[in-house]
């Protein structure tokens, strides 16, 4: 097994295979060329390992190609696959006529599940409508002197992690959200960064060099999250924003396969 990044990046893939099996004929039955099948992939994977495919059952004299249907999740190179992203991916062996499948899944290893996301999936609702959703009190609801609205809540007590919500106040409609970490570390951080990598892909953001940011998409057309990792005050910042590709919007970088993590 070997790496295509440094060993910064981590998370785990658990590798689950979906092999057809011929059964056995009788003994007058004519013997039938093998059919082609895919190596099982033994135990557990780190984020970011590289392990080699092999197949069975192909022809002498044919060339064995591999293809993932899913290459946020996981993507081949010759005969390499990578995994990348949680989620799963079918990866398809083809040698001549034969084909073969088998399905990767790739999860977060529970170490660095150091945080719940904020909701995600509610941009423009008020905030009478969130407090309704998260179905507890907030720890804090103020309005700043800019006119935004803070509605926060305690994530962790451990950490001081608060999860915090910021509304255009005249508006009353959800822009962004964040989670704060008070208590930060230089393990803390890396964490964070391990558990935004297994979610998203590094991304730079033209004319802004302050933190690390990170997308839901390997494209800007179909980007439409944008994640900062900062640093302010010695509080460590993770803030989602909605993102549309539009003429005014920052131009997004995507990382290439194997980008390290930190620069």
């Amino acid at each position: 097994m070997k790496k295509f990044t440094n060993a910064l990046m981590l998370g785990a893939i658990s590798i689950a295979t979906v092999v057809a099996m011929s059964s056995c004929g009788g003994t007058n039955e004519p013997t039938k060329d093998p059919e082609l099948t895919i190596t099982p992939i033994e135990g557990e994977l780190h984020y970011a390992d590289a392990v080699a495919l092999t197949v069975t059952g192909a022809p002498a004299d044919a060339e064995v190609t591999y293809e993932s249907n899913n290459e946020w999740v996981a993507f081949i190179e010759g005969d390499s696959l990578f995994a990348w992203h949680i989620g799963e991916a079918v990866i398809t062996a083809t040698a001549g006529d034969k084909k073969a499948t088998y399905t990767v899944k790739v999860t977060a290893n529970p170490e660095y599940n150091v945080a719940t996301e904020p909701k995600l999936d509610c941009w423009g609702i008020s905030a009478a409508e969130l407090k309704t959703k998260m179905g507890t009190d907030p720890i804090q609801d103020q309005v700043s002197k800019e006119g935004i609205r803070y509605v926060s809540y305690t994530q962790n007590k451990e950490t001081a992690t608060y999860e915090t919500y910021m509304f255009e106040n005249e508006a009353d409609k959800l822009v962004s959200c964040y989670l704060q970490v008070q208590k930060v570390s230089e393990d803390i951080v890396k964490k964070y960064a391990y558990f935004l990598s297994e979610r998203y892909i590094r991304v730079t953001v033209q004319g802004d060099e302050k933190g690390i940011y990170y997308a839901n998409s390997l494209k800007s057309e179909t980007t439409t999250l944008l994640i900062h990792l900062y640093s302010s005050n010695g509080v460590l910042f993770i803030q989602y924003q909605p993102y549309s590709h539009q003429s005014n919007a920052p131009a997004l970088k995507p990382a290439k396969k194997g980008m390290p993590l930190f620069l």
